[in-house]
């Protein structure tokens, strides 16, 4: 069907967790409470959207070319 399939990261970034998904810095699923992260800062992804924003800025050239952004994680 044309999809690509993209693996997901074991371990994320805050901007890619969050920043980019548009959380706001208040959310609660910013708590150290709800969120772990290990000494480097890095995230455990608490759900699937973190590679979203990879597989768009990864597909902008094509979308501009008038082809479609065709991924699963």
């Amino acid at each position: 069907m044309g999809f690509r399939a993209i693996e997901s990261r074991q371990i994320d970034d805050d901007f890619h967790m969050f920043g980019s998904l548009n959380f706001p810095e208040n959310h609660p699923a910013r708590d150290g409470y709800d969120t772990f992260r290990t000494e480097e800062g890095f995230i455990p992804p608490a759900h699937t959207s973190t590679m979203q924003n990879r597989i768009l800025v990864d597909g902008k050239e094509g979308l501009e070319a008038g082809e479609p952004i065709m991924g699963i994680s």
